[in-house]
């Protein structure tokens, strides 16, 4: 089975359309200190549509053999979402550090985030 590119396109929308929650990326970038040197500093980036779910309990899913998740919080973006793992992701009052990015495929739908909670 292949999907075409207007297929593929649609289900793209539709799945960003489903997205409920708004994250904010948050980068670290380096700027010049006035000195010849440069200061790391941390930059709020655009909201983004989001869905965040801890992924802790996975009880059922162990026992059903399933792989298990390495890092306790999962965010879905947009397939085309810009989140590198170097990247911060705030969230319902808390911060969380990008951990984890999943592969790109050839029918790629979302982007999945493993994430860690900082505070």
């Amino acid at each position: 089975m292949t999907l075409s590119a207007a297929e593929l396109a649609y289900m793209q929308s539709v799945q960003q359309e489903f997205l409920p929650d708004l994250c904010t990326r948050r980068r670290q970038t380096n700027t010049d200190d006035g000195y010849g040197g440069s200061t790391q500093t941390n930059s709020d980036l655009t909201n983004v549509k989001c869905r965040a779910w801890n992924t802790t309990t996975q009880a059922q899913d162990l026992a059903a053999g399933a792989e298990r998740n390495l890092w306790p919080y999962t965010f879905t973006f947009a397939y085309n979402a810009d989140v590198k793992v170097s990247d911060q992701i705030l969230y319902g009052g808390y911060t969380y550090a990008v951990r984890s990015i999943n592969e790109p495929d050839s029918w790629m739908t979302a982007l999945r985030v493993g994430a860690e909670r900082l505070d």
